[in-house]
């Protein structure tokens, strides 16, 4: 049974390491450190490592970044929206895929109030 968490973790070590942030401009990057900072910081599951799947502004500065979350023993997807409702958990898997969930609301909702309060979204990465 050991032998079998431990190869979980491990695999699940390796996928982290491998995933790779979709291109950004510096400015873009230097915004999603920071918002994966304060989303990591906000977070109840042990995280490995976020990789950025999209990045949309709003007006200028306002961010809404869609990531790929590697936990110790899960991969699943989440979001920030630092001026714009914060952030959450789109989809996860749990333990190693079971309990899989998802709920893509809070997103399309913090995406609502970012036009209503910025203006129109310009996708920044991956780059249209």
């Amino acid at each position: 049974m050991g032998g079998i968490v431990l190869g979980v973790f491990a695999y699940y070590a390796v996928a982290a390491n491998r995933a790779k942030d979709v291109p950004a401009s510096p400015e873009v990057n230097a915004a999603f450190a920071e918002a994966r900072r304060s989303w990591i910081s906000h977070m109840d599951i042990p995280v490995h490592r976020l990789a950025l799947s999209s990045a949309e502004e709003y007006g200028s500065g306002n961010y809404v970044f869609v990531f790929d979350v590697y936990a110790w023993f899960g991969v699943g997807v989440g979001y920030a929206a630092p001026s714009c409702g914060g952030g959450g958990i789109l989809r996860y898997g749990g333990f190693a895929g079971i309990g899989d969930n998802s709920d893509p609301t809070y997103l399309e909702e913090a995406r609502a109030q970012c036009t209503r309060a910025h203006g129109a979204v310009r996708v920044l990465a991956p780059a249209p």
